[in-house]
């Protein structure tokens, strides 16, 4: 009996023990699996699921020790079985509320994890920008302090090379003065350069001052062919009056004379308006390689000016005896600077490879006087071979 009673209190005591596990593991359990999720009808599938377990678990335990049904009396085992129903009613009621409360909490604790999450992000972006600023402060420092040691290292450099230039043209400035002092105190002249200078200057102004044969002239066979109308003394008695030389009224021929070693003012031809022409046959038929005009200084003029000089003139080979026919051949446009030399040269380019006997000069405008004059035009070339 007395075993029989103390088999009684281990299997009561193992009883209770079962149950205290059992609320031990389903809370364990459902706070772990409340704690890992936040949706509502999952946690009440799990819920289903440990009372199933349970309830299986039980059935189990009483197949293997039937023996625990026959202990006590059959009022014992059914007060015991209502006893293990309400309580699984409670368990279910429990884990339920247990399960809102959870859920609630939950959401609460998200919500409470939230802002401080945002508080920290906050904190973690000032912190973030502020050093950030200062990263930036500290790289645009140490810029400018390197800008500034090659800024400062230039200037030196500059300077240096300041000095440095300085030196070297003290040094220049006196190597010349010393150097003109030895010349001031040596001159010495080869008189034999000068005499050849001389010479040579001599030539060129006795061979017509141009060294250059003159086909035009008119003393080797150069004669004027036609020639635009020239001006009456009868036109402009103004002009009488004021330029008193057109009296002489040189011909056209003067054009292609060599009278004297220099021009005189007023000996020219001179024709009315700013444009004419005149044809002159030259002395052998020969390839044109220039034309020379040469214009009376602005020194030796009356007027003071050379208004009356031509400006723009167009020269044409002719390739036929009769100066009349229409075979002109332009030679080029040439322009007398008026501010230039006295005798000016313009070299043939154009049409050059034939030869012709006959010379056409063109007067297309002067400087803007009334009328134009022309002092000596001379004409070269090579001979027909």
């Amino acid at each position: 009996m007395i075993g029989v009673m103390i088999h009684y209190y281990h299997s009561n005591n193992d009883r209770n023990h079962l149950e205290k596990h059992k609320e031990s593991i389903k809370s364990k359990i459902l706070t772990d699996d409340m704690l890992t999720s936040g949706k509502t009808m999952k946690e009440k599938k799990r819920t289903s699921l440990l009372d199933t377990f349970f309830i299986c678990l039980k059935k189990i335990i009483l197949f293997v020790c039937p023996f625990l049904q026959t202990m006590g009396s059959s009022d014992n085992n059914s007060s015991t079985a209502v006893r293990m129903e309400r309580k699984d009613r409670d368990m279910m009621l429990v884990t339920q509320n247990f399960s809102n409360t959870t859920i609630f909490n939950d959401t609460k604790t998200t919500y409470t994890t939230t802002a401080i999450v945002e508080e920290k992000m906050g904190k973690l972006k000032n912190e973030l920008i502020e050093i950030f600023k200062n990263e930036t402060k500290k790289i645009i420092g140490e810029e400018l302090k390197i800008i500034k040691n090659i800024i400062d290292e230039k200037v030196r450099m500059i300077e240096n090379e300041k000095r440095e230039m300085e030196k070297y043209i003290i040094n220049n400035i006196a190597e010349m003065n010393s150097k003109k002092e030895k010349e001031k105190s040596v001159v010495s002249i080869d008189y034999s350069v000068v005499s050849d200078l001389i010479e040579k200057a001599i030539e060129k102004y006795d061979s017509d001052k141009t060294e250059m044969v003159d086909y035009a002239l008119e003393s080797v066979g150069g004669r004027i062919l036609e020639a635009s109308s020239d001006k009456s003394i009868f036109d402009d008695w103004d002009s009488i009056v004021e330029y008193p030389f057109i009296f002489i009224k040189p011909s056209p021929n003067i054009v292609i004379q060599r009278t004297s070693t220099s021009l005189v003012p007023g000996n020219a031809w001179c024709f009315k308006g700013d444009s004419g022409y005149i044809t002159i046959g030259l002395s052998y038929e020969i390839y044109i390689s220039g034309i020379t005009y040469e214009h009376i200084r602005l020194k030796n003029s009356p007027s003071n000016d050379l208004m009356s000089a031509p400006k723009h003139i167009e020269v044409y080979g002719i390739n036929s005896t009769d100066h009349t026919c229409d075979c002109l051949h332009s030679l080029g446009n040439f322009t007398f600077q008026k501010d230039g030399p006295s005798i000016q040269t313009f070299m043939v380019t154009k049409n050059n490879e034939k030869t012709y006997p006959i010379v056409k000069i063109k007067i297309k405008s002067n400087y803007g006087f009334p009328y134009t004059c022309l002092y000596r035009i001379r004409v070269h070339g090579k001979l027909k071979v």
